[in-house]
Formats: structure tokens, sequence, C-alpha cells
């Protein structure tokens, strides 16, 4: 999957950390699950700000990484994460926003 291609291509000199596990299986779950696409800057973007995370937020991390089993992870709220991140990117650069 390109997704994944993307992941590893960007942690090929480190080792990932909760939080970058945690972009990658939403981005997952978003195109496998869900037929929403992920564009790869978005992905990218989520993992270089969870490069450095913090003891707090690796421990939140851990805990809702498992998207398949863990309760509240659905189409509808994967689809509202990624449609507020493309409105705020597109917002960003003066593009319309619906």
């Amino acid at each position: 999957m390109l997704v994944r291609l993307s992941f590893l291509i960007a942690t090929a000199a480190g080792c990932s950390n909760n939080c970058q596990q945690l972009c990658e299986n939403m981005a997952d779950f978003a195109q496998d699950s869900c037929g929403i696409s992920v564009p790869d800057k978005e992905l990218q973007d989520c993992l270089v700000s969870f490069e450095k995370s913090t003891e707090d937020q690796e421990a939140t991390c851990e805990t809702y990484q498992n998207i398949q089993n863990e309760k509240g992870w659905t189409c509808d709220v994967v689809e509202k994460y990624f449609q507020d991140s493309t409105s705020k990117a597109n917002d960003d650069t003066g593009a319309a926003v619906e």
C-alpha cells in the first residue's frame, strides 16, 4: 500500500514511536475501511509532528493505536478528522474552503 511505503521511507533512518504508528494506523483505516483518500503530505505532516513526542503523548497514542479493536473509531469520526485537516490546510494556503 502506498501509505505504508511512504511511512517506511519516512522512518527508514529511525524507529517509529507509538504516535507515528497511530498516524499510519489512522491513514490505513481511513483508506482501507472507509475509502477515504489520505494525501501523502498529510501523513508525512503527522509523522513529522510526532518525531519527538512526549511521554504523555506516547502513552495516549499507545492506548488508542489499535484502531481496529478500539471502540469509537468509525468512518464518520475518521472522515471528519480528515475533512477538518484538509479544510485547515486549504485555509492556510488561501484556497477556497467549503
